[in-house]
């Protein structure tokens, strides 16, 4: 027997082994974010409707600046605006109108592999895929924080994202190509799954993958007695 605390933080240095990407899954895709966003369609999660859309957009635009991540609206997803980093803004000449270039964020079910269980609800990929955009098509501003900034935050909100991995559009590639894996399930860390930690061998498991739930954990007072296999 031995006791193991809960653990709600992911900790870079405790680490089994490597995962690596599905190779398999890797192939060309088509880059949805070539076509038009100003076409009708939802609104995304951030913006009202009418009027009052117009002036929260307009209230973004003019906090814009390089290195802001911005969303755009995605004609055919409403929970899954489009993401993009923004590397430059330019006015054109001849219309006066504002361009930005973006480099753009994946959500995993918009990469070859798809969505996989590790992956964090406000997971995104930073992808090599660039492209310009108008600036009245811009809706919102985010904020993507690094995995371990995410971990640490008192409050996610519904702007808060992380990002992990970089990926390869054309190819389906991601880097790095290994990460740290934890639990019985040799898994990658998942911020939105509690996970224990094991004062023995100071693994992290998850609490299903060792038939736990977190109401356990309340009535246990923090502490659980397990058998080791």
């Amino acid at each position: 027997m031995f006791y193991c605390f809960i653990g709600f933080f992911f900790f870079f240095f405790k680490q089994k082994t490597a995962y690596e990407m599905l190779r398999s899954l890797v192939g060309s895709e088509m880059c949805i974010r070539d076509r038009s966003t100003q076409s009708t369609g939802s609104a995304g999660p951030f913006i009202m409707n009418g009027r009052a859309k117009m002036m929260e957009a307009t209230k973004y635009h003019l906090k814009i600046r390089p290195n802001c991540v911005v969303t755009l609206r995605n004609p055919h997803s409403v929970d899954q605006p489009f993401i993009g980093k923004v590397i430059g803004i330019e006015r054109d000449i001849k219309t006066s109108e504002v361009v930005l270039k973006l480099q753009w964020y994946y959500h995993p079910e918009e990469s070859t592999c798809g969505r996989q269980t590790f992956h964090g609800s406000k997971e995104l990929f930073l992808s090599d895929h660039r492209d310009e955009q108008k600036l009245d098509c811009v809706e919102g501003i985010i904020k993507v924080h690094t995995l371990e900034e995410y971990g640490e935050l008192k409050t996610i909100g519904l702007r808060d994202y992380f990002w992990r991995y970089n990926y390869k559009a054309s190819t389906g590639e991601f880097r790095p190509k290994t990460v740290p894996v934890f639990c019985n399930c040799e898994e990658p860390y998942n911020p939105d799954l509690a996970m224990i930690q094991c004062d023995r061998c100071e693994e992290w498991y998850h609490l299903g993958c060792v038939g736990l739930s977190e109401e356990e954990l309340d009535d246990s007072s923090w502490t659980l007695s397990l058998i080791h296999i």
